[in-house]
């Protein structure tokens, strides 16, 4: 879908308005098409944002396994957070890195919706897990993201 139809529809609303159909004044179709292709052309843009946020995620991890460090393991070089009980746990700088310019808010959310970010409540989009004692904020996400 593009501009076209929304072009249509204003095209035929005016003419409705012309007609006498709709009783609406002249040009008032055209405005609100105007103002319906703003808002499904904002959605649409903000939605391929937060997929291609999501899939920059999934590319980081398979990308830079070495950086998230596993139990018992000394900590990598540079890194990005934890691998767990079957969870990437991401430090909230590499969790923005990894979202390659994408909002990290937006993807976040995207992740939410696909149920592949584990969280707390009290702490939003962002789960808190203890590392050697110590309660650090990360961003979680189920290794199921690998599958999608």
């Amino acid at each position: 879908m593009g501009g076209g139809l929304f072009y249509v529809v204003a095209c035929t609303g005016e003419l409705a308005i012309q007609s006498n159909i709709l009783p609406w004044e002249k040009g008032a179709a055209l405005e609100a098409c105007k103002h319906a292709y703003a808002l499904w052309l904002g959605s649409a843009s903000a939605s391929s944002e937060a997929s291609r946020g999501v899939q920059s995620v999934k590319a980081f991890i398979l990308q830079n396994e070495s950086r998230f460090q596993e139990n018992g393991c000394d900590i990598p070089h540079n890194r990005a957070g934890w691998a767990m009980s079957n969870r990437y746990h991401f430090t909230p700088a590499a969790f923005k890195e990894a979202c390659n310019g994408s909002s990290d808010k937006g993807v976040m959310n995207e992740l939410d919706e696909l149920g592949l970010l584990v969280r707390e409540k009290a702490t939003g989009l962002k789960n808190r897990i203890s590392i050697a004692g110590k309660r650090v904020t990360v961003v979680s996400l189920k290794e199921d993201i690998l599958s999608k």
